[in-house]
């Protein structure tokens, strides 16, 4: 089952609207829209976020393929990645004795990832460090 098959479940089971979902999570309407109409091929990792949030599930639920032989093309989560990037952004926050309200630590990660993912599809190095990350932070409102 796909994404937009599951976030049309989800608020099918809970009798949401598209306008009712978006109220409830914080995410767009006009996202949630382009979700489950498949104009979206991939989500923000705060848009899973806050969907599993209100779903009251996670976000592997709400990306897990049921066929796990399927074969992943670019455009699809990079879990390995997520984790380095999940992983560097809490050393960098418990190395620092840092505080950020959980919001502000998805939208670290996200950004991050966003980075990364993007060069890795263009065959460009990269590397996680904590100038990238303090960079990030920085500039998150």
């Amino acid at each position: 089952m796909s994404i937009k098959e599951k976030v049309s479940r989800h608020m099918k089971e809970k009798g949401w609207s598209i306008v009712t979902t978006s109220e409830r999570s914080g995410v767009p309407a006009v996202t949630i829209k382009s979700i489950i109409y498949g104009k979206r091929s991939t989500q923000r990792i705060s848009t899973l976020e806050k969907l599993a949030k209100v779903f009251e599930c996670t976000i592997d639920d709400l990306i897990a393929e049921e066929n796990e032989n399927k074969v992943l093309d670019k455009k699809s989560l990079d879990k390995e990645l997520f984790q380095q990037c999940l992983d560097a952004v809490e050393s960098y926050i418990e190395e620092n004795d840092l505080i950020y309200d959980k919001e502000k630590v998805a939208k670290i990660i996200d950004s991050l990832f966003s980075l990364l993912l993007k060069k890795k599809n263009q065959n460009s190095s990269y590397e996680i460090d904590n100038a990238t990350i303090e960079w990030i932070a920085d500039n998150i409102r």
